[in-house]
C-alpha cells in the first residue's frame, strides 16, 4: 500500500513538530499549569500551546 502526501506536507510537518518542540522546551523549567483532560489524562499549558500550534499548522495549510 502506497500513501500519498501532497506536496509540501512532510515538510509543514516537520517544522510543526520542531516549532512545538520548542514550545515544550522553552516552557521546561518554568512553573506549569497542570489540568485533566480525563479522568487520569493530565494536560499541561505547554501541552495545550503545542496541540494549539500544530491544530493551527494543519488548518491554515
Amino acid at each position: 500500500m502506497t500513501t500519498v502526501m501532497p506536496v509540501g506536507a512532510r515538510d509543514l510537518a516537520i517544522e510543526t513538530a520542531k516549532d512545538a518542540g520548542a514550545i515544550l522546551r522553552e516552557r521546561l523549567e518554568l512553573d506549569r499549569t497542570i489540568d485533566f483532560k480525563g479522568a487520569i489524562d493530565l494536560v499541561t499549558d505547554a501541552d495545550r500551546a503545542s496541540e494549539e500550534l500544530v491544530g493551527t499548522c494543519i488548518t491554515t495549510a
